[in-house]
């Protein structure tokens, strides 16, 4: 039977989804019901839940094979309280729920809970459930007697935080690197607690006898860099005619140079004899950076550099590639004030996709290039940014359809910043 809708024949299409249902199911939601009694000629025929479907059809939804997100054989329901974590839909949504022929489920007191609006950021996760999003059908990381070493530079916030959990997450031994010792000692106890290994280092990257000393240490303690996460990085907002020499230089010092200082040690003193993967943190500075152009300008050399090492260092097996995040929920967004700060909730109307992007967005991307499965891409950069950096201002965007841009929280530890806590 349908649930929402006045019309149960309806098929919900791409293109006739206006007012298709009751329901806001937009945000996130489970389905709670008692299961009364389970009987019928075939109790191995399925009970299942749709959503925006009432065929069994997924060319007649939306949301296709994802439609029908819940499907048991009927047998094995157990007389009592079904909990069903929902399908994030639209905000005109219905729902069907129905067995296969052969099969009756009596159920009673059928509802919708809500969660809470942060419940996609919630800590309250278990060692299982971080282990399940962590996981991928790809092979992420080899089956060494020595777990792989990474060294993630920046490792103690934001995106080299997440980064660090998830390959922690996949077996590997992670390095934190940073200037900040607090916050380096206080993910590296994330990491233990969720059963996971790592070391830390205090370096700065802006200084080459600091770089060339942490590189040895590391390669003391563990043998070898296998991959290098080169995360480090900062900026603040100001328009061109009123930066500074000083603040020119120290962001390019940390965005470029801090970088090319890491990679190039590791290199040196390690990779060339063993081979490895690096990825490199850009940004979205392809057209121009305005109001961060000491940033913008850097990150358009770590871009070249990126190339440049790919090419003079595949000899050695090793692999360079960039990843360029758009806007993304990290802890840095609570670093800005002002009218930049402002500024930041309205960020998600200017992206095709209508939405602000997640660590955990930018961390798979930075595993599946650190990976196996990458071993044939060098040399390129993978933009994350729900396409902001396409297209140009003479094309207006489209009105978003709401809930179809679903962002992936895989990081069970992920911040929500301040300034985005109540969107």
């Amino acid at each position: 039977f349908t649930v929402g809708h006045a019309t149960p024949t309806v098929e919900t299409t791409a293109d006739d989804t206006a007012g298709a249902g009751v329901f806001d199911l937009s945000k996130p939601y489970r389905i709670v019901m008692d299961i009364i009694s389970v009987g019928g000629a075939d109790t191995s025929k399925d009970f299942q839940i749709y959503v925006d479907n009432n065929s069994s059809s997924s060319s007649k939804s939306m949301h296709g094979g994802s439609s029908k997100f819940y499907a048991v054989d009927a047998s094995a329901l157990t007389i009592g309280t079904l909990e069903v974590d929902g399908f994030v839909a639209t905000a005109n949504s219905f729902l069907q729920i129905r067995t296969e022929t052969g099969a009756t489920v009596v159920i009673d007191n059928l509802r919708i809970e809500y969660l809470p609006p942060d419940a996609l950021y919630s800590e309250d996760f278990s060692a299982a459930d971080a282990a399940t999003f962590f996981t991928a059908d790809y092979k992420a990381l080899p089956d060494d007697a020595a777990s792989p070493m990474y060294n993630i530079t920046g490792g103690g916030s934001g995106i080299g935080r997440c980064t660090a959990h998830e390959l922690a997450a996949l077996g590997a031994h992670v390095v934190l690197v940073g200037r900040n010792l607090e916050k380096l000692e206080k993910t590296a106890g994330e990491i233990s607690q969720d059963g996971g290994s790592v070391s830390l280092h205090t370096c700065d990257i802006r200084d080459e006898e600091s770089v060339k000393a942490m590189v040895a240490a590391t390669i003391a303690e563990h043998g070898a860099i296998h991959h290098l996460v080169n995360n480090a990085g900062g900026q603040y907002p100001a328009p061109l005619a009123s930066i500074t020499l000083k603040g020119f230089e120290a962001v390019v010092k940390t965005n470029l140079v801090g970088g090319f200082l890491v990679a190039r040690e590791v290199f040196n003193q390690s990779m060339n004899k063993t081979g490895g993967s690096i990825v490199n943190m850009l940004a979205d500075m392809w057209g121009g950076m305005p109001g961060m152009g000491h940033s913008g300008a850097a990150r358009a050399g770590m871009e070249n550099f990126t190339k440049t090492a790919a090419f003079e260092w595949a000899h050695a097996g090793v692999r360079v590639n960039a990843v360029a995040p758009g806007w993304i929920a990290s802890s840095g967004m609570d670093t800005y004030d002002g009218a930049f700060k402002a500024a930041i909730p309205l960020l998600r109307e200017h992206v095709p996709l209508k939405r602000i992007g997640t660590e955990s967005e930018v961390s798979a991307a930075i595993v599946f290039l650190l990976s196996p499965g990458a071993s044939f891409i060098s040399g390129t950069t993978v933009r994350i940014d729900g396409a902001a950096s396409q297209g140009g201002r003479a094309f207006p965007l489209s009105k978003a359809k709401a809930g179809q841009s679903q962002p992936f929280n895989g990081f069970h530890r992920a911040y929500m910043p301040d300034v985005l806590k109540g969107e």
